[in-house]
């Protein structure tokens, strides 16, 4: 079963930023333990962009094996 884990990411200054943007901590979803095929299948659709939007990720990483985001 897929496992989702936040990795928190560095702090960047952003000068022109608006105040909820810049109070805001960067941050990655990473879903791992994910089957090849569904992998590609969501290569091919729009759903991780729409779900990182919704989220308000900075990026979302799919893999295969398991990682431990430390």
């Amino acid at each position: 079963m897929a496992r989702i884990q936040v990795l928190e990411l560095p702090l960047i200054d952003e000068s022109n930023a608006t105040d909820e943007t810049r109070l805001r901590a960067p941050f990655a979803l990473v879903i791992d333990q994910v089957s090849a095929e569904e992998i590609e299948r969501l290569r091919k659709s729009e759903e991780l962009s729409g779900f990182r939007k919704d989220c308000h990720a900075s990026a979302v990483l799919v893999y295969n094996g398991t990682l431990d985001v430390a």
